[in-house]
């Protein structure tokens, strides 16, 4: 497919050469994603200090939240963890779709943040002082921690644990500040740029906030935390965005340039989420067979179509697209989401960890990644 007659979007002409062969930016590699996916999942959710936890926090509300803690070799995590989600030894079995990584009570990356902590091993109590508070008047931001579900062996061999994983994390040697000084930074996962640009694949997606009046107005229409979707397509380490707006209609574009050129500072926040594909249920070399030769059809017909609102009002339209819109279209396309329901549109809230999109078997979206520039 030749992108030149597609006009496609590129502010860097020295980088234009790296659009030429989009056969090559469309074969990637499922298999290997989702296998990290399920050790990230089996390391998290396996770990033999895994112990029920209260928490809270300083400034919030004195009541302890309860949720399962998760240690692996950088981040420790709290998740209120569903009735239906069973674990063992040798297989993680969700027998809900939904990603219970996706809705964290608590998640600190010891890589992404700075932080010292006191324990007692008499109460079971881990003190948190991380360095940075949003709060401009506080140095710190505390979080306490009780495992009173741990007998005294159990706590102290936790202990050894999170303090040799603290020593040898970025965070023990160098003072980091960017996500501690954002608020609530402790409810979130966070990737870092170049982080990102290693980790993404084609057919993730990208969701956008915006600071603009007409940002804040679809919120408030939609009711939901974000007004924008983007989907990912990687060529090598370059990384470009397939989208509809109002100002250029449906195109390719870099997203480098939300770096270079300080555009991510329009946003709120921008939230990466990964594609999981499930191997056990799905033929690997059969899907990128599909996604190769498909997305090539879907590009075709779609690139440089106009811009539409009807699917803000859940109308589609197949020569125009609202943004959500033409990546409902490319899942649809793909296989990823059904096609029983033809006539629906999906709003970018949708796509969300509060969505309701409905996917098919073997499918389904990661954690929401917010990515942090300013490194």
């Amino acid at each position: 497919m030749n992108l030149k007659k597609y006009n496609t979007i590129s502010y860097n002409n020295s980088e234009s050469y790296l659009l030429k062969n989009l056969l090559k930016l469309l074969h990637f590699n499922l298999q290997e994603r989702n296998k990290t996916f399920n050790i990230e999942f089996f390391n998290l959710l396996n770990n033999k200090f895994s112990s029920i936890v209260k928490f809270k926090i300083k400034g919030k509300i004195n009541n302890y939240k309860k949720g399962k803690l998760l240690l692996n070799n950088e981040k420790l995590i709290i998740i209120k963890l569903n009735t239906d989600t069973c674990f063992n030894k040798n297989k993680i079995n969700l027998s809900s779709k939904e990603n219970v990584l996706c809705k964290p009570l608590l998640s600190l990356n010891f890589n992404q943040i700075s932080t010292k902590f006191i324990f007692e091993i008499k109460t079971k109590k881990i003190t948190f002082y991380i360095l940075g508070n949003s709060d401009k008047n506080e140095q710190y931001t505390i979080i306490k921690l009780k495992l009173n579900t741990l007998n005294n062996i159990q706590f102290e061999n936790f202990i050894k644990i999170l303090n040799k994983t603290i020593n040898l994390s970025i965070g023990s040697s160098t003072n980091l500040l960017n996500i501690s000084l954002y608020k609530n930074f402790f409810e979130n996962y966070y990737i870092s740029y170049n982080e990102f640009l290693y980790q993404c694949k084609t057919c993730d997606i990208l969701l956008f906030r915006g600071f603009s009046g007409c940002s804040k107005f679809q919120r408030f229409f939609t009711r939901a935390i974000y007004d924008h979707i983007a989907l990912i397509i990687k060529n090598n380490q370059r990384i470009y965005i397939y989208e509809s707006t109002s100002f250029e209609g449906v195109k390719l574009k870099s997203f480098h340039d939300y770096f270079d050129y300080s555009w991510y500072l329009l946003y709120d926040k921008i939230t990466f989420r990964p594609l999981l594909i499930n191997n056990d249920i799905l033929n690997p070399d059969k899907i990128y067979k599909e996604f190769d030769y498909k997305i090539n059809e879907f590009i075709k017909k779609t690139h440089d179509k106009k811009y539409s609102l009807k699917g803000l009002c859940l109308k589609s339209n197949e020569n125009r697209f609202f943004c959500s819109e033409l990546i409902t279209s490319a899942y649809r396309y793909l296989d990823i989401i059904s096609k029983n329901n033809i006539n629906k549109s999906y709003l970018p809230g949708a796509f969300s960890k509060e969505g309701h999109i409905k996917f098919n078997e073997g499918f389904q979206l990661g954690p929401e990644y917010i990515i942090y520039f300013n490194e």
